[in-house]
């Protein structure tokens, strides 16, 4: 498809960090920048371009839990200061477990005029970031100890969450098959 003349752009980055045993931690950026002039509709003001959000979330999350024990918002680009009073809200999804529904509690709790598209966003994209940062976590460690197996529920967490995970497909299946075996010893 044709390309034309580059208006915004937008990057999400996400990343996992092990923290010591049983904490992970789940980093997400999400960077908006305009390349070219542009009016800022709530405040009138004209810009050259520049990036007009440059919000960070940090988790700190319990495995296998996914329990969110710690959050941080920092906000170093945002278009008005309100926006960060909105920041701070998201605190209370400390104590939260990611797992199926977790995409509805951001919605409820901070949808529409209770929240910021922009964070949400940026929340949703991490969650399922964090499973696969929690399995890398595991497997990882199973690498160096045998005894180390990845939790069953957390398998289940994303079962019918697509087609491949589907719940009667073959790679369900052969998960669980293989998880069966693995409790037997």
């Amino acid at each position: 498809m044709a390309k034309g003349e580059l208006l915004h752009g937008r990057t999400i980055d996400i990343r996992v960090y092990e923290l010591q045993e049983g904490l992970i931690e789940v980093e997400g950026t999400l960077r908006d920048e305009r390349f070219k002039p542009y009016v800022m509709y709530s405040t009138g003001v004209v810009s050259d371009g520049g990036v007009v959000h440059d919000l960070v979330i940090s988790l700190v999350i319990e495995v296998p839990a996914m329990r969110i024990v710690d959050l941080e918002v920092k906000m170093p680009v945002a278009p008005m200061e309100e926006c960060r009073e909105v920041g701070q809200a998201l605190r209370g999804l400390v104590g939260a477990e990611i797992k199926p529904g977790f995409t509805s509690v951001i919605k409820k709790r901070f949808g529409g005029t209770r929240g910021c598209l922009h964070l949400n966003n940026l929340l949703l994209a991490m969650s399922s970031a964090a499973i696969q940062g929690m399995w890398t976590y595991f497997s990882a460690r199973r690498m160096k100890d045998e005894g180390v197996k990845i939790p069953r529920g957390n398998i289940e967490m994303v079962v019918n969450s697509c087609r491949m995970w589907r719940e009667d497909g073959p790679l369900v299946e052969r998960i669980r098959r293989r998880l069966d075996e693995e409790e037997k010893g």
